[in-house]
């Protein structure tokens, strides 16, 4: 990598200082380099050598520090209005813009005042709060981009076209993406522990007053789905008065309801047991885990109704997935095909972890309860499972995959998936590497649909991919022929 030649004139930072400084001359010795320059703030001079440059300053850096930080003063000739809102876990505060032309005098003197007045006292707010204040370094590297930390609670604070946006976020709590913590994840709020949770409430509405104290912007009530996380609960609205504000902001009332033609129509109100669906009535409908519930309906849209469960508990569901009369099957196991899963999976790793006498205790179990037979596992079990029996890329070679192609062609069309056309095209996509070993294998398949579709693929990478089209019953059969082409290639290699 070439090194960066520094001019007179270039603006930089200096390592361990924020300030902008600009190269006043270049002094050049028989063994090292000088650099004269002066601070743009305070104007005085000072000699550093070139190594204790940190590099040099962006386009955003020198408008935002020379011109918001160290040049312009308060314009008390400039008024902000605008509106806030609470969204999830953020405080969004939307700044009424001017139109000016971009990339002019005025923008600029505008956005640095927005900074000057706003920004900065909403950062003061945070110090007072006890948040340490830190600029980005990784995701937001901009100097209008702010990392705040206070204990557990950590907020990104930004400025962003007109608007200044705080989210919220923690890692205590991170169930989803515990590699990555909370930032991007759906739900921050509902993830955060009390106390957390507590604190950053309490910074939205120090902040919130703040600036509805000393300007003229007024508070959103944002009662738009997207939110409904964020004011339903002890501290917020009821279920019943969540769905009335919801009414009420699309113009409705419980009358208009009741007259309209959707609530009315038979497509719209029919349950799953073909009965007539009424507001206010009592239904039952399984979730997404096939349990069942109870509750309320009351008419959303289309064939959508809200189903109040509790004083803050709700669902959104289709009238053809609710019951007005009590479902006769509640006896039988909605999750049967789940647990059927599942089962098969835990005796799988069992015996692969050599713990025969509980994979032969859960295979009676497995085998009176149901009557499917063969392996239900999922792709990252039939990966580790190659890792298991010892196999490595170097193990492959080409005569081995027409192995594993003739086994998965023998399952595929066993199967009868797909009116019993699913099979393997005959082409496989076989790479050697320079030494003559395997760098990358395609097995495809075909069926009276599609053609070429991945069955299994052996990634330059060392990745392993399976049919990741498919659903389940396409995939089963393409596992199954995996795991016993591992057995067999594992034995070829002992032998």
């Amino acid at each position: 990598m070439s090194q960066i030649i520094y001019r007179a004139e270039d603006y930089i930072l200096k390592a361990g200082s924020n300030s902008i400084y600009r190269i006043e001359k270049v002094i050049k010795g028989k063994k090292t380099t000088k650099i004269r320059i002066s601070n743009q703030k305070t104007k005085s001079e000072s000699t550093i050598s070139l190594s204790a440059i940190e590099r040099r300053a962006t386009w955003d850096e020198l408008k935002l520090k020379r011109r918001v930080l160290e040049v312009d003063p308060i314009d008390s000739s400039i008024v902000f209005t605008g509106t806030m809102r609470f969204c999830d876990a953020s405080l969004v505060i939307n700044v009424n813009r001017p139109s000016y032309k971009n990339w002019s005098e005025e923008e600029a003197h505008w956005n640095s005042q927005l900074h000057i007045q706003i920004f900065n006292k909403v950062l003061k707010e945070l110090e007072i709060l006890g948040y340490s204040i830190k600029q980005q370094k990784y995701i937001y590297t901009y100097p209008s981009h702010k990392y705040c930390r206070k204990g557990d609670l950590r907020l990104d604070v930004e400025v962003e076209h007109g608007s200044i946006i705080l989210n919220f976020f923690q890692n205590v709590n991170a169930p989803n993406r515990p590699e990555r913590g909370v930032r991007h994840e759906h739900n921050k709020q509902k993830l955060m522990p009390h106390l957390i949770l507590l604190e950053m409430k309490r910074t939205r509405n120090r902040i919130k007053k703040m600036i509805m104290d000393n300007y003229d912007f007024t508070f959103e009530d944002d009662f738009k789905r997207k939110c409904r996380f964020d004011i339903v609960g002890p501290e917020g609205l009821t279920a019943l008065e969540w769905i009335q504000e919801d009414y009420k902001s699309d113009g409705l009332t419980l009358e208009k309801i009741v007259e309209s033609h959707d609530y009315n129509s038979t497509y719209n109100n029919h349950s799953a047991d073909k009965k007539r669906l009424n507001q206010g009535q009592q239904v039952w409908f399984y979730d997404r885990k096939k349990r069942l519930n109870i509750g309320k309906v009351f008419y959303r849209s289309n064939s959508m109704w809200w189903v109040v469960t509790g004083k803050y508990g709700y669902a959104i569901e289709s009238s053809h997935s609710l019951y007005v009369e009590k479902p006769h099957d509640v006896s039988v196991k909605g999750n049967k095909k789940t647990r059927r899963n599942i089962l098969s999976q835990v005796i799988f790793d069992a015996k692969n972890k050599g713990n025969l006498k509980l994979a032969d205790k859960l295979q009676v179990l497995f085998d009176n309860e149901f009557n499917d037979k063969g392996l239900f596992i999922t792709r990252e079990q039939a990966r580790k499972y190659f890792s298991h029996v010892g196999l490595t890329f170097g193990h492959i070679t080409l005569a081995r995959i027409r192995k594993l192609h003739a086994l998965l062609d023998e399952r595929l069309k066993a199967s009868g998936i797909f009116d019993k056309s699913l099979h393997c095209h005959k082409d496989i996509d076989f790479k050697f590497t320079e030494e003559g070993g395997m760098a990358h294998a395609s097995i495809k398949c075909n069926a009276n649909y599609f053609n070429g579709r991945q069955a299994v693929d052996f990634e330059e990478g060392g990745f392993i991919g399976f049919a990741g089209w498919s659903d389940d019953q396409a995939l089963k059969p393409m596992l199954e022929a995996f795991v016993d082409w591992c057995d067999l290639t594992k034995k070829e290699v002992a032998a």
